[in-house]
């Protein structure tokens, strides 16, 4: 889709291969005589359209379909000054040259301080001055659209910037107030942007930008919005606010339903690969929507609750919409507080580590612990991953909150080794952005620096994150199994994936996701699904853990199944280490966890 709302940019020609030209003129004489002048100018080539009545006149300029407006000053009852207001309350920006039938010094001042960009005086019009003025005329016009351009809107995609972007959601706000209407606010931000932009370099993320708002152009049609008054090519309903945030406005709407219909066809489009050179790159993006006026009855206010149902977008698992309600601002108040206080957190040692045992369901006895990050915030207490994780992953603070974690989750691995746990093991949960700042080289100073085996240590992987794969990531994961550190696919079967990629990573474990496991006792399709998967995975080599296992039945159509190892409730909550180390003491002397629980099983 060709940017045709854009104004004129640097480097254009000085005139128009064909200036189409409105000449207002009530006398007909004068209009044939103008045009005999025109005629004579061989240097430019334009179309020209004679309108005599002054209302005719008022409803064709606004068409905006000129590059040249002429208005004789007398126009019956009416005057060329009047249309030349109209013009700029129309916020018209097509340059107007100003005729008058004698030389009048108050009305030609009046004419310029109207706008007109030049005034002629019929009886001393020549081909010579006319060509000179529109010339003179046409080149301040372009003068003027790159000042415009550099003021209003977004150098890198060509879409409206925020002042703009401000400016007519103003404008629409005064109508839709007037006339008692209804319009939206849709508030976009793409999904994981920031590692995207990290693993594919800032060029690469400017021409993604570039492709995101191509489609976002596609998507909203011209029944979305009404433009009144401006270029119905030119698109100011929709803008850049910065970085990967993209705001769209749409009036004119029978009610939330529509607002609804435009979001929704938004994240589908958006869902389409997009090619960026030679890669293929999948984007999706969070949408939230404030309504006027049920969601505020100012600009200010509706784009801050805008911003607030985008955030319960993402919380809600992002790629997705969110109606703005007035819980959301309590919501977005923690969500701010929660990433200014994590970027604090780590010098002021907030975090901790809890750990949940694996249990090996051949013999009961504890394979490995999978570490888990905790943050003792000092006003709200204990706060679990999925309240701030997120957060962390979009900020970029999961890559220094991830690398602790690997440090401190390995200082006590070797602690457990001497107190005579040479046998467990440590699972440890990594990001993407970790990923790509060189994990293997990292993950190699951590064992050396602990004098660690890396047998002892799983990273586990999410399953969304297969699905992003280039030749650099996975190099890192080959370089990491390498050096003998075990690789697990974390959270199996809650997204999408390709069977394809579990052989382009040196695979050791997948974990089957909670969501699987919690009705395999009562629901036999899932019991088919995760049995499908062992087979599956068995026949990969791969070993199997059930994740979130909490009941005795389901453990037993696990061991039923032939799934390897277990974790969830069932066995323990993950508990802070001291805790831990008393489950290792308790190891240690034999009396195995999982033995007590399949005593149970054989009394029952």
């Amino acid at each position: 889709m060709d940017y045709q709302f854009m104004p004129t940019q640097p480097n254009s020609p000085l005139l128009p291969k064909n200036l189409h030209i409105l000449l207002v003129e009530d006398d007909e004489d004068d209009y044939f005589l103008t045009k005999s002048i025109l005629d004579e100018i061989s240097n430019i080539s334009f179309t020209i359209d004679w309108i005599p009545d002054f209302n005719q006149a008022h409803e064709s300029f606004l068409t905006n379909k000129y590059d040249l407006l002429i208005f004789d000053y007398r126009l019956g009852a009416n005057s060329g000054i009047e249309l030349i207001k109209l013009a700029n309350q129309a916020s018209l920006r097509t340059p107007i040259i100003f005729l008058t039938g004698q030389g009048n010094h108050d009305v030609d001042i009046e004419a310029m301080q109207a706008g007109a960009a030049d005034y002629l005086i019929k009886s001393e019009l020549t081909a010579t001055s006319l060509e000179r003025t529109i010339r003179y005329t046409i080149s301040q016009k372009q003068a003027q659209d790159q000042i415009f351009f550099m003021a209003y809107y977004d150098v890198l995609t060509k879409l409206p910037n925020r002042r703009l972007f401000n400016d007519r959601l103003d404008q629409a706000l005064l109508h839709a107030q007037r006339y008692h209407r209804v319009l939206a606010v849709l508030f976009l931000d793409l999904d994981d942007f920031k590692t995207t932009n990290d693993s594919l370099g800032h060029s690469m993320g400017d021409e993604l930008l570039c492709a995101v708002a191509k489609r976002l152009l596609s998507c909203v049609r011209q029944s979305d919005s009404v433009s009144r008054h401006f270029d119905p090519h030119e698109s100011t309903t929709m803008g850049r606010l910065g970085g990967d945030e993209f705001c769209i406005l749409l009036d004119e709407l029978r009610g939330v339903d529509e607002a609804i219909t435009v979001a929704e066809r938004i994240i589908a489009m958006l869902e389409k690969p997009l090619t960026i050179g030679e890669r293929e790159i999948i984007t999706t993006v969070s949408v939230g929507i404030a309504i006027y006026p049920d969601s505020g009855n100012d600009r200010e206010t509706l784009l801050k609750n805008a911003d607030a149902a985008m955030y319960a977008a993402k919380v809600k698992g992002k790629n997705t919409f969110a109606v703005f309600e007035q819980s959301m601002t309590s919501n977005t108040l923690l969500r701010l507080t929660i990433d200014v206080g994590l970027r604090k957190a780590l010098d002021r040692d907030e975090f901790l580590l809890h750990y949940q045992p694996i249990i090996n369901l051949s013999n009961g006895a504890i394979y490995g612990f999978e570490a888990l990050v905790r943050w003792q915030h000092p006003q709200r207490g204990l706060i679990p991953p999925g309240s701030f994780i997120p957060i962390a992953e979009e900020s970029g603070m999961i890559v220094p909150i991830g690398n602790w974690v690997l440090e401190h989750a390995c200082k006590d691995l070797l602690d457990w080794h001497h107190r005579g746990a040479t046998w467990a093991k440590m699972f440890i949960n990594i990001s993407y952005r970790q990923c790509v700042r060189r994990l293997d080289d990292f993950v190699a100073n951590i064992l050396k620096h602990f004098d660690l085996g890396s047998d002892c240590l799983t990273l586990e992987i999410t399953e969304s994150l297969m699905t992003r794969l280039d030749p650099s990531l996975i190099n890192i994961f080959h370089n990491i199994h390498n050096l003998g550190v075990a690789l697990a696919i974390d959270d199996f079967g809650s997204g999408y994936f390709s069977y394809r990629s579990l052989l382009k990573l040196p695979l050791s474990i997948i974990k089957i996701d909670r969501s699987l496991i919690c009705d395999i006792d009562t629901n036999q399709n899932l019991t088919a699904i995760v049995q499908a998967v062992i087979l599956m995975a068995h026949t990969l080599k791969f070993a199997v853990i059930g994740e979130g296992v909490e009941t005795i039945e389901q453990l037993k159509i696990l061991q039923q199944l032939k799934c390897d190892y277990a974790q969830g409730f069932l066995f323990a909550k993950p508990g802070p280490n001291e805790q831990t180390i008393k489950l290792i003491e308790h190891e240690n002397t034999k009396n195995a966890i999982g033995p007590l629980i399949f005593n149970q099983i054989k009394c029952e």
